[in-house]
């Protein structure tokens, strides 16, 4: 054999052997559903691939201004349309493909819509090489998921469950008028369209054509992305291509944008109220074309139904005077949650600490807030927002028995176990003084504390009192011990006889202390009030050090 071929065969057997290693490992480390807690990018997008296949009719492309212009479920309401918009924020043309090719995977839609602004976004070919590299092989992608790695991911099997019920679009009520006096200003100019992007264009077109999809560019109304000059070209654009173009800036009588209320941010998105406003003009063209089918009275989308309820469903806090002045800008049905006060409709936490759920059906009593497993009021007002935002779609039964069972997120006050007696918490994501305190203030009892860590040169003065008061054991570790104890003892709730403090010259050290000062019923915490970096990468890494030191002790 010639050493040509030898070196050429050499080479062979290498990309074969790589590519079967980065088979495996992005198999591995690819999420195995679309969720946010399963490590998908962009799970509000992604959530098309958990819905039933063949039911979506029309998909949406683009990057923020297509989440924030259109609601597929006002679609689904008046006209009984199944829409999902895969747009993200600053969407590149490879972006919008990948996208486009991965829900063909599992739906057949009849019409594609690509919001415009995508169309001037360029990028370079490393960026797409990149995009595409993961595409191929995830672990491009995903490369950092190996640090949160869940027990199925070693099952290697993908089930693409979770669906999102907005179907992708993102609400935001805020506004911040716009200033829109030299807004579509008439001209006879042209924006230039890079050449890649008007390839990348065609293939999505071209793509469209090949699996019986129409392809329709819209732009949604903005007074900073959007101008006469970018209209021009896109409407050459869509000449040359044969597709239709909608562009919902020249369309100023039907929209009606008021650009003092409808804009959350100075005219570059629409807010949800001008986003309803374009979603109706979308509709109207939409139901012209007769593209659509309504499956509105359809059993086999009766899923829609319940969805568009919980899509229109709005949950405030009733305790909280700013969320409280949200009411009147609430648009669907209003529920509220207290721990307070009786409320009208939703939930609420009576004096004798048992949640209820309550409305025009009758007053329900749910269960004892001592059945909540994870510590901390807010905690129970966890539970009165999510029982008031999912009443009717879970049963009573199964929010008691998530309340007993639930043990809370890795790092986020967590139990850990209980050791003679004395109960320990890992709360290494309590990286600043502000979420130490609130941890100090879900237990109804004082408690043993490890703070300290690296210095983010801020004040420690706001943890002083809470640490006096609630305290009785601090051990102090890492660069900024002196000045946790120097904050602590200025406080004039400090009293030595009352929260002692000790020092630990790293973390096994300090739960050694825990270990030895301690008794029964007692609970030590990890609060470190501190980022981890002096000794760790993150606070993950610091907790699960914690969690292993705390399962060693003896």
């Amino acid at each position: 054999m010639s050493r040509f071929l030898k070196h050429t065969l050499r080479c062979v057997v290498f990309l074969a052997v790589l590519a079967l290693l980065l088979t495996g490992v992005s198999q591995l480390v690819r999420p195995k559903n679309s969720t946010r807690s399963d490590g998908i990018h962009d799970p509000a997008a992604n959530g098309i691939l958990g819905e039933p296949d063949n039911t979506i009719d029309l998909l949406i492309l683009g990057d923020s201004e297509s989440y924030s212009a259109f609601i597929p479920m006002q679609l689904w309401q008046q006209y009984g349309y199944t829409a999902y918009c895969c747009g993200t924020s600053r969407q590149t043309l490879y972006y919008s493909e990948a996208f486009l090719h991965k829900a063909f995977q599992k739906q057949s839609p009849k019409l594609v819509i690509l919001e415009t602004d995508v169309i001037y976004i360029d990028f370079s070919y490393g960026s797409m090489l990149l995009q595409e590299a993961g595409d191929l092989f995830p672990v491009f992608s995903y490369h950092d998921r190996w640090k949160s790695l869940k027990a199925n991911d070693w099952r290697m099997t993908v089930n693409y469950t979770h669906t999102e019920n907005a179907k992708g679009y993102q609400l935001r009520c805020n506004a911040a008028p716009a200033d829109a006096s030299n807004y579509m200003t008439p001209s006879d100019a042209y924006a230039p369209i890079p050449k890649r992007n008007r390839a990348y264009v065609e293939r999505i077109k071209a793509f469209c054509d090949e699996n019986g999809a129409q392809l329709l560019l819209v732009s949604a109304p903005s007074t900073l992305n959007w101008n006469m000059a970018r209209h021009n070209s896109t409407q050459a654009f869509a000449d040359a291509l044969g597709i239709g173009f909608l562009d919902l800036n020249t369309a100023h009588e039907q929209v009606a944008i008021d650009w003092n209320t409808d804009t959350r941010d100075k005219g570059d998105h629409l807010n949800y109220f001008g986003a309803q406003k374009a979603t109706n003009v979308l509709g109207a063209y939409l139901a012209d074309t007769g593209l659509l089918p309504s499956h509105k009275d359809d059993p086999a989308y009766a899923d829609w139904n319940k969805q568009s309820d919980a899509f229109s469903r709005t949950v405030l806090n009733w305790d909280n005077d700013i969320t409280r002045s949200m009411a009147e800008e609430v648009r669907g049905d209003l529920y509220w949650f207290s721990r307070r006060e009786i409320v009208s409709r939703g939930t609420y936490l009576d004096p004798d600490g048992v949640l209820h759920h309550i409305d025009e059906t009758g007053d329900v009593a749910l269960f004892p807030m001592q059945e909540i497993r994870i510590p901390g009021m807010h905690n129970v007002e966890n539970f009165l927002g999510v029982i008031a935002a999912l009443w009717g779609e879970v049963s009573p039964e199964l929010f008691r028995t998530v309340a007993r069972e639930f043990a809370g997120v890795e790092h986020r006050i967590e139990f850990v176990r209980e050791l003679d007696g004395v109960k320990w918490y890992n709360d290494s994501i309590a990286s600043n003084p502000t979420r130490t305190i609130a941890g100090l203030y879900s237990f109804n009892q004082k408690l043993c504390i490890i703070a300290g860590g690296y210095d983010k040169k801020i004040p420690f003065q706001p943890l002083a009192d809470p640490v006096a008061e609630r305290v009785k054991l601090l051990i102090l570790t890492g660069p900024t011990a002196d000045k946790i104890e120097a904050a602590v003892k200025a406080s004039p709730k400090y009293d030595p006889a009352q929260c002692r403090i000790l020092r630990a010259k790293d973390l096994p050290e300090a739960v050694a202390l825990a270990r030895q000062e301690t008794v029964p019923g007692d609970i030590v915490s990890l609060s470190p009030a501190c980022a981890s970096f002096d000794a760790y990468p993150n606070f993950e890494v610091r907790g699960q050090h914690f969690k292993e030191l705390v399962r060693a002790l003896s």
